[in-house]
Parts: C-alpha cells; structure tokens; sequence
C-alpha cells in the first residue's frame, strides 16, 4: 500500500500577516526593514527567487552566521 504524500516543514516566510509580523517585531524591540504594514507586504510581494533570498538575508536572524 503507498504511503500518501506529506509537507515535511513549512517555512515561515511569506505565512506571517504583515501587521502580525509588525506588532510581534514592536513587542520584542526588534527591528524589520520596513515599519509599516504597507511596506512589509510590499517587501514580501517577491518577484523572483534572488529577491526572495534578498529579502530573506534583510530578516535579523535568517541571516547566516
């Protein structure tokens, strides 16, 4: 019998609404690359893969070590 296919993990990118993603940032004194609703949805309407991974490098603690 073949085992039906699963989601291994899901990354958080792009799944945060921009006004929680805002209010958690404020709440925990962390700075985002853009303060507004308005730019932080704008920022992660990405328009190919470089600037998903632009923008990725933007975010505090994705950024490689």
């Amino acid at each position: 019998m073949p085992f039906p296919k699963i989601e291994l993990h899901v990354h958080l990118e792009g799944t945060v609404r921009a006004g929680s993603l805002l209010q958690i940032a404020r709440r925990n004194g962390v700075r985002l690359p853009a303060g507004s609703v308005e730019g932080l949805a704008a920022l992660y309407e990405f328009r190919d893969f470089a600037h998903f991974l632009e923008v990725w490098l933007l975010e505090p603690d994705s950024a490689p070590a």
